[in-house]
């Protein structure tokens, strides 16, 4: 293994199975060339656990790029699944965490020191909607496909499922024909689905045609004016999400799955 900078240098092992000694069928091995590196900062008195993306191929962490943690409960475990609040992809940005009472953002990481700074923030700079159950959604505006100016508030449904979805996304595409036949059984009870599309890697035409392949009833979102909403306060990193929120915009699930939907809505709603 090469130099890995401020770090010690490791020997990788590799086990090659007999099955897989032909070599016209040999595949090329992929190697993470990333790990985590985990620090600590008190905050209020009290010791936070942080984490850093560090780039082997660069020798680097930058908090601004790249995956990067905070123990928001205290449990000393940072969550990194998906839709952890204790987890985020930075993308040219400084994002800020909760830690307890308090309000957090990695700076600047100094890896020949083995230092990093941190800023403590004011509640109105915590921009991210955690995504857990009892959370209020705070209201939002949107445009719909038809090109009409619209808002969250709008939805007075008992339950309402905000759909994460794009055209490029296979999963999404898969789920639609079972999420139609659910919305179908529980529309008239109190149920509704908002489409949150994303196509900032697409084209926009694409989603329109799938929304009139599977003659989709509900409302849909355009990219362009929720995809701050998508990538800065729900950050959405995994396809397709759905969330479901009650009439008062309280998170019930985030994510649920389809089946889980289903027993969700014939428990509030009836079967």
């Amino acid at each position: 293994m090469r130099d890995a900078g401020p770090f010690a240098s490791l020997p990788l092992r590799f086990r090659v199975l007999e099955s897989n000694r032909n070599p016209e069928k040999a595949q090329p091995l992929h190697v993470n060339d990333w790990f985590l590196v985990y620090g600590q900062v008190n905050v209020d008195g009290r010791p936070v656990r942080v984490a850093f993306q560090y780039r082997s191929r660069d020798g680097r962490i930058d908090p601004r790029n790249g995956s990067l943690g905070v123990d928001g409960n205290g449990d000393g475990v940072i969550d990194v699944s998906n839709h952890s609040p204790e987890w985020a992809w930075a993308d040219n940005e400084s994002v800020v965490f909760r830690a307890g009472g308090a309000y957090l953002s990695i700076e600047a990481v100094d890896l020949e020191a083995r230092r990093f700074r941190a800023r403590l923030h004011p509640p109105a700079e915590y921009p991210r909607i955690e995504l857990r159950p009892g959370v209020q959604v705070p209201d939002f505006e949107f445009v719909d496909f038809e090109g009409r100016p619209r808002r969250l508030s709008e939805f007075r449904e008992k339950v309402l499922a905000l759909d994460f979805w794009g055209s490029w996304c296979g999963p999404c595409i898969a789920q639609l024909p079972k999420l139609k036949e659910i919305h179908a059984r529980y529309r008239s009870r109190g149920f509704g689905i908002l489409g949150m599309n994303n196509e900032k890697e697409g084209d926009p035409a694409q989603a329109d045609a799938v929304v009139a392949r599977f003659q989709l009833p509900w409302t849909q979102a355009r990219t362009s004016g929720i995809l701050e909403l998508i990538e800065r306060r729900f950050r959405i990193s995994s396809w397709p999400t759905l969330i479901l929120v009650d009439s008062e915009r309280r998170i019930i699930a985030a994510p649920i799955e389809l089946d889980k939907l289903e027993a969700e809505l014939a428990a509030r709603l009836g079967r």
